[in-house]
């Protein structure tokens, strides 16, 4: 019960600190108007695979422990994925291809199914992002959800299938140390992520699109106020030379 509760705490402390980290690098004005533009320049997405690069190697670095000498665990298939909707499928495939790479470069009986589930999961998330629109500017709760099912099922995968039948260990020690140790921590702690990652995401998109609006509106009307004033003047000095006009004749 106390490695329980250790290993909640623990999965609760970095979730809290990814979603921190997250929300404060969207709250940047330029990754919001990133997020906005559905054709990314070319500079933004090689700064994109960058910076998503360099988060999936340090997942693969350092792991989550959740329990020591048990349960370590990490979220490069929620990056993988991630990736493809902020930044588009390419960018997507580039970041699991150095993910699945550099976890593969690490080593460990596990090193070979990891490194080739991240890439197949970047595969899919592409296809997702390119042909069925999971971009974030279109990202509704339902395909939230549906992308939360997709890593749940993925986890799945990853460690009963690719790590149990591609890892060093024969096939009955791998599966029991996989269904014992790993599988619903990794489901649990990417299921959680992804989810938060992308409400996180979606809301800055929304908040961002609002100010954009009201940006436009305000725009909108100073231009009619600016319009309107140059019209009362215009009308106003009509007036004016119809009044000297009048007093002109009266005069004559």
């Amino acid at each position: 019960m106390e490695k329980l509760f250790l290993a909640i705490w623990r999965l609760l402390v970095f979730i809290s600190i990814s979603l921190t980290f997250i929300y404060i690098i969207l709250r940047i004005y330029k990754v919001a108007d990133f997020l906005l533009v559905k054709q990314q320049k070319k500079n933004s997405k090689i700064i994109a695979a960058i910076f998503f690069s360099i988060l999936i190697m340090a997942t693969s670095k350092y792991p989550l422990n959740l329990v020591a000498g048990s349960a370590i665990v990490n979220v490069r298939d929620s990056i993988a994925i991630f990736a493809s909707i902020i930044a588009g499928p390419i960018v997507g495939i580039v970041v699991g291809l150095v993910g699945g790479i550099y976890r593969i470069s690490l080593g460990g009986w596990t090193a070979l199914p990891c490194g080739l589930a991240v890439i197949s999961i970047s595969i899919i998330a592409a296809y997702l992002t390119k042909y069925k629109n999971y971009r974030i500017g279109e990202m509704t709760k339902r395909k939230i959800l549906n992308i939360s099912i997709l890593i749940f099922v993925w986890e799945i995968m990853h460690t009963m299938v690719y790590c149990t039948l591609l890892g060093a260990k024969p096939f009955p020690e791998a599966f029991m140390l996989m269904a014992r140790n790993f599988v619903i921590p990794m489901v649990v702690t990417n299921v959680i992520a992804i989810t938060m990652f992308l409400l996180i995401s979606r809301d800055a998109v929304i908040r961002a699109n609002n100010m954009e609006k009201v940006k436009n509106y305000t725009k909108e009307l100073e231009e009619k106020v600016q319009e309107r004033t140059f019209n009362l003047d215009k009308e106003f000095q009509t007036s004016e030379q119809q009044r000297i006009a009048t007093l002109n004749i009266f005069n004559d």
